[in-house]
């Protein structure tokens, strides 16, 4: 079995962005390997130096904003006019300052989207800023918001769509040319970059005649050699829908379905292999996916979601801005659950960040900051054992998110099935139990107050490492109002939290200067009713 294990692991060796060798990022299985085999091997896959940099960011913004904020489109033509992208109050510092206040860490820009319009002064096509009326012609945005990412240190991405709807090159040979010509210019001219993003929507298949996937790779770890390739790249996987659904068992270590052993960049058969691996099916790295592997891959997933319906602003929209509670669910399912969570928030047609998503953004990083800043096993001595680890308290503390990490860098991922349990002075409980941890795994339950905490590793592929296991208790948010309308137009409002429920008809947010409900209202002619629970003197979340 040594010898198997240590085939299975020379096969790939990774030279990270330093140079210096690191653990396996790949390894290829044997024909001959068992299942057993193969599950160890898996525990031997380690991220790359950009994968942990990156997955270390936990949450971060995508921007759309183009063409289609100024056509009220989510997927452009490339006929339109570059005149009219024309945002006069383009403020891309203070989008930075919103998702900062959000706890984002990092920034990915839609650079250009199928549409093939450029945000910035490309010399490649005349369907860019260059051609808009905005700064007469002299705006970057790309570089706005690259520098604002650098003066409020996030990190900075690019989004470029592989396909180009204005581009008369696309589909023939002729396209390689521009799109690398494209990559260049945004990977030289932006500073640094921690994600390049690429699309999969009408994407060509890894042809070095049509479109030379490999190709492209090896220019971005060529200029950008930190950068992580994402969803059409071997670095960073899409999680497989466009909701903020998460599995309940996400596995950084999957399967590639290839013989070749070569690096991706080095390979159309490797590229190919990540286009063809269907990321939407419910076990990508389980025991049951990982028979008859032919070679395994560190491969973490991204959560994306947008904050309103749609991906590009429009004002139809501006009272659908996600609620609190929506967001809270979907940062603790992702960035909780072993992925990054990219949230998007796109640009208003001033070039400003909608006010209804800046206050919700604020919101957000307030819990996510009154949650984590500080632990409430701060002060506490900690226990470790080699399947175990506990905090025993003096006196009883209550705990609503318990946050537990594997040391991946070291060990990869190795536990499959956990459990959290309680101390009541006498004897231990057992509270909550979950499956994979990974890069992080947080637990929510309701507030427990106990003596003690620990967690119990009850099934893993090879001996835990648990880097982190921290306690925190997440503020309380009050439970929103019931609005309810009759046919015949009347509003009933049910509030689920004692204390005053003030409300609007407009669409605004409610606020101490809002009407009281105090009986059901007449709203014959429609309208937006949006309602909040005031149940102290100084107010309280919605």
């Amino acid at each position: 079995m040594r010898d198997l294990i240590a085939r299975l692991c020379l096969a790939v060796l990774l030279v990270g962005p330093a140079g210096a060798l690191a653990a396996p990022n790949s390894v290829m299985i044997p024909p001959d390997a068992s299942i057993d085999d193969i599950v160890r091997a898996a525990t031997e896959v380690r991220p790359s130096a950009r994968q942990v940099a990156w997955q270390e960011l936990g949450f971060t913004a995508f921007v759309h904003f183009g063409m289609n904020t100024f056509t009220d489109q989510e997927w452009g033509h490339g006929g339109e006019d570059p005149r009219q992208f024309d945002p006069v109050a383009f403020d891309a510092d203070q989008w930075v300052r919103a998702f900062r206040s959000a706890g984002m860490r990092g920034v990915v820009l839609t650079c250009k989207h199928h549409d093939g319009f450029c945000l910035w002064p490309t010399e490649t096509t005349t369907h860019s800023v260059r051609a808009s009326g905005w700064r007469d012609g002299r705006g970057d945005v790309v570089a706005d918001v690259a520098a604002a990412c650098r003066a409020h240190g996030l990190k900075f991405g690019i989004y470029l769509s592989p396909w180009d709807r204005n581009c008369a090159d696309f589909g023939t040979p002729r396209y390689n040319d521009v799109f690398r010509a494209q990559l260049r210019e945004l990977l030289t001219n932006y500073g640094e970059i921690y994600d390049v993003w690429f699309d999969g929507a009408n994407c060509p298949k890894d042809d070095p005649a049509l479109f030379d996937w490999a190709g492209h790779a090896r220019l971005v770890r060529e200029l950008q050699p930190g950068a992580c390739i994402s969803i059409m790249g071997p670095d960073v996987r899409w999680c497989g829908n466009e909701a903020g659904r998460t599995r309940a068992s996400e596995w950084s270590v999957v399967t590639l379905g290839t013989a070749d052993d070569a690096p991706a960049d080095a390979s159309s058969d490797v590229m190919g292999a990540y286009f063809d691996t269907d990321v939407t099916k419910a076990d990508l790295g389980g025991r049951d996916a990982l028979r008859g592997a032919t070679r395994l891959v560190w491969w973490p997933a991204v959560t994306n979601t947008s904050i309103r319906p749609g991906w590009f602003h429009h004002e139809r929209d501006d009272a659908r801005v996600k609620s609190l509670q929506e967001l809270l669910d979907v940062y603790f399912a992702s960035v909780g659950g072993n992925t990054q969570f990219l949230l998007n928030v796109p640009p208003d047609r001033r070039g400003l960040i909608h006010e209804n998503d800046v206050r919700r953004l604020a919101e957000l990083g307030d819990v996510l900051r009154a949650t984590f800043d500080h632990a409430v096993s701060d002060d506490a001595t900690f226990t470790g054992y080699m399947q175990a680890g506990e905090y025993r308290f003096d006196e009883p503390r209550t705990v609503s998110v318990i946050d537990l990490r594997e040391d991946v860098v070291a060990s990869g991922q190795r536990v499959e099935a956990f459990r959290i349990d309680t101390w009541d002075g006498r004897r231990w409980t057992e509270i909550a139990r979950g499956t994979t941890i990974g890069a992080r795994r947080l637990v929510r339950i309701p507030p427990t107050t106990a003596l003690g905490f620990r967690y119990w590793i009850e099934r893993a592929r090879a001996k835990p490492t648990i880097a982190s296991f921290t306690l925190h208790r997440a503020p309380r948010l009050l439970t929103p109002p019931m609005i309810a309308r009759s046919r015949d137009g009347v509003v009933t409002i049910a509030a689920r939290e004692p204390g005053p429920v003030r409300y609007t008809t407009d669409g605004s947010d409610p606020d101490e200067t809002s009407a009281v409900y105090a009986a059901p209202f007449a709203l014959v002619r429609g309208g937006v009713v949006k309602a909040r629970s005031f149940p102290d003197a100084d107010g309280g979340r919605d």
